[in-house]
């Protein structure tokens, strides 16, 4: 595909553009027989009067526009595609969603200066080496739930991993299931 053309990406959907024409035949005949309708009534003049607050352009008018939404929609369902552009796609990443153990067991020491902090201080320096993608906060113990949904900034995750605390889970435990989920 070069330069400025037109081309239909919906084709699949051209056989809509054939219930056009039953709906212009319908309008029409919809008018045709009104005027049938209004001459069998009796006598003209009479009926003149009555009919002299009727716009029939205003009918054929509305008409008009509810059969041109639906050539629109037809039309969009057909998705034209008008010309061309060239574009460098860059490696957008990839997205990660770190899933933190918040148990009582993450106060060990067995780490500097614990299991939470060194987790933490791992995750940054992780953090640190991507680029592009996003990034999501699931914090667990009995329960789980998402601190922050998939973002791109990587600073917002960070100020909330570092203040991360057992004591706010409100049910202890070690449920990784729940947060996985």
């Amino acid at each position: 595909m070069s330069g400025q053309e037109l081309h239909w990406e919906g084709l699949q959907w051209w056989w809509l553009l054939l219930a056009l024409l039953p709906i212009a035949l319908g309008i029409i005949g919809h008018f045709y027989w009104k005027g049938v309708v209004i001459r069998r009534l009796g006598d003209a003049s009479l009926i003149q009067r009555m009919l002299q607050n009727v716009s029939t352009g205003a009918q054929w008018i509305r008409w008009l526009m509810i059969f041109a939404a639906i050539a629109l929609i037809i039309g969009a369902a057909l998705r034209p595609q008008y010309g061309t552009r060239e574009a460098e796609l860059a490696n957008r990443g990839i997205d990660i969603v770190i899933v933190m153990d918040l148990s009582k067991s993450m106060l060990v020491k067995d780490v500097a200066p614990d299991r939470l902090r060194a987790s933490v201080g791992e995750l940054n320096a992780v953090m640190d080496k991507l680029t592009g993608g996003r990034i999501a906060l699931v914090p667990f113990a009995g329960v789980a739930f998402t601190q922050t949904p998939l973002t791109t900034d990587f600073d917002a995750v960070r100020s909330y991993m570092s203040d991360l605390r057992v004591e706010d889970m409100p049910v202890g435990g070690t449920k990784i299931g729940v947060a996985i989920q």
